[in-house]
C-alpha cells in the first residue's frame, strides 16, 4: 500500500497495523515452536497444508490416540475435534485443494506420536511434500528444561576431555564451546586422542559433539516425559483399583476381569519403559569405555529405532492421563463415572501402546539388535 497520499493519521494506523500483523505473526510463529514441544500436537503451520483454514489448525492426538483437527478448546466446552475424513462436511474447499490437505492428513493420524523425533523418521518415509526437515526441533525453552537430564549423558564427555575438573554447562552449546575453544593444553591432548579414536579429525570433533547431544536429546526428552507420566501413574493406579474394588464392579465378574488386566497392561507398560531407558544408560556407559566409530554409529541408530516405539508409547499414556486428570482433578468420582471414563477413553487405543510396549520389549538385554535401518 502506497502510504504517501493518505492522511498522516491514517498513514499513522497503517503503519501500526503492519507492527500488529508482524507481531501476531512472531506471536503464531512462537506459539507453533512450543507446540512441536508436545507429543501430541502438531501445528498445521508447519505441514504442506494448501487449504488457508487448515494452515491455521492444530493436529492432535486425542485420548483414543486418534489423529484429529482441534478447532477450538476452552475449559467450559473442552476440545472442538473433526476427523481427517470428515473435514469436507465443515471446511470450505477455496482453492481445490482440500482433498490432498485431507489426505496427508490421514496419513500424519497414522503416526503414534507428534513428537519431532518421532515426526523426523516417519514424515520422511511418507514423503508428503516437504522441503527439509531443520523446522523438526526442540524450542530453546525445552532444551533448558532437558539441562539437569543431559548432564548424565555429557558428563562422560566432559571427564574425558578436562578430566574432573567441574565445568559449568548449561546446555550442548556450552559444550561445544568448551570443545572449540578449550582452556588447556591436556584438554586439547584428549581432545585430539578422542578424534583418533572416532577416526575424524581434531576439526569434525565439534560436529561428533553436537550428534551425540541431539541423540541423547532425545533420549533425555522421553525420559522427562516418561517421569512426569509415572508421577499421574502413583495416583491413577490406585484410583482404578478403588474402581475394581467397588461393589458394581465385583458384582459384574467380566468387567472386574477387564479392570485387572487393565492393571496388569499399565504396570507392564510402566516396567518395560523403565527397561528400556536403562538399557540406553548401559549402551552409554559401554560407549564410553571403548570409544569407536562403528560403537557410535550403533549406538545413535539403536536409539534411533525406538523413536517411535517410546513416542507412541509415552503420546499414548500422556493424552489419556491429561484427560484423566481434566475429568477427575480430585482423584473422586463415583464408580459409575469412573467405569464409564475408564471404557470409553482409557482403553480405547490401549492396543496401539501395548503393540509399542512390546516392541521396545524385544531382546530388552540387547538394544543394538533392532537398529534403525
Amino acid at each position: 500500500m502506497d502510504m504517501t497520499n493518505l492522511p498522516a493519521n491514517a498513514a499513522a494506523n497503517s503503519g501500526h497495523v503492519d507492527q500488529d500483523q508482524d507481531q501476531d505473526q512472531d506471536q503464531d510463529q512462537n506459539q507453533s515452536i512450543k507446540e512441536l514441544d508436545s507429543l501430541h500436537t502438531l501445528p498445521l503451520s508447519v505441514m504442506p497444508m494448501e487449504t488457508p483454514a487448515l494452515r491455521r489448525a492444530l493436529f492432535i492426538k486425542n485420548a483414543r490416540l486418534e489423529g484429529v483437527v482441534e478447532v477450538f478448546r476452552d475449559a467450559a466446552s473442552g476440545s472442538g475435534q473433526i476427523a481427517p475424513t470428515d473435514l469436507h462436511k465443515f471446511v470450505e474447499d477455496d482453492n481445490g485443494s482440500l482433498p490432498r490437505d485431507i489426505e496427508i492428513l490421514s496419513q500424519i493420524a497414522k503416526i503414534g506420536s507428534f513428537d519431532v523425533y518421532a515426526l523426523r523418521i516417519m514424515l520422511r518415509r511418507m514423503d508428503i511434500g516437504l522441503s527439509g526437515y531443520e523446522f523438526l526441533d526442540l524450542s530453546d525453552e525445552k532444551r533448558r528444561e532437558l539441562t539437569a537430564y543431559m548432564k548424565a549423558f555429557t558428563r562422560p564427555l566432559i571427564q574425558r576431555v578436562y578430566g574432573g575438573e567441574d565445568q559449568k554447562i548449561g546446555d550442548l552449546s556450552d559444550i561445544v564451546r568448551l570443545l572449540i575453544e578449550p582452556d588447556q593444553e591436556q584438554a586439547m591432548a584428549q581432545l585430539r586422542k578422542l578424534g583418533d579414536d572416532l577416526g575424524i579429525e581434531l576439526s569434525e570433533v565439534p560436529n561428533f559433539v553436537e550428534e551425540y547431544g541431539d541423540t541423547f536429546l532425545s533420549v533425555s526428552y522421553y525420559r522427562e516425559c516418561f517421569d512426569r507420566i509415572s508421577a499421574t501413574l502413583d495416583v491413577f493406579t490406585p484410583w482404578l483399583v478403588e474402581l475394581r474394588e467397588s461393589s458394581i464392579v465385583r458384582e459384574a465378574p467380566a468387567t472386574q476381569a477387564r479392570l485387572r488386566k487393565l492393571v496388569h497392561q499399565i504396570n507392564q507398560i510402566a516396567v518395560t519403559a523403565r527397561g528400556r531407558f536403562a538399557a540406553f544408560d548401559r549402551e552409554s556407559s559401554n560407549f564410553w569405555s571403548d570409544v569407536n566409530a562403528e560403537s557410535f554409529r550403533r549406538l545413535r541408530e539403536a536409539i534411533a529405532s525406538h523413536h517411535v516405539t517410546i513416542g507412541t508409547v509415552m503420546c499414548g499414556l500422556a493424552v489419556k492421563f491429561r484427560l484423566w486428570e481434566d475429568r477427575f482433578p480430585n482423584q473422586g468420582g463415583g464408580p459409575s463415572n469412573r467405569l464409564e471414563f475408564v471404557e470409553s477413553e482409557i482403553q480405547p487405543g490401549l492396543n496401539t501402546i501395548m503393540q509399542a510396549t512390546r516392541e521396545l520389549s524385544v531382546n530388552e538385554n540387547n538394544p543394538m539388535s533392532d537398529a534403525a535401518e
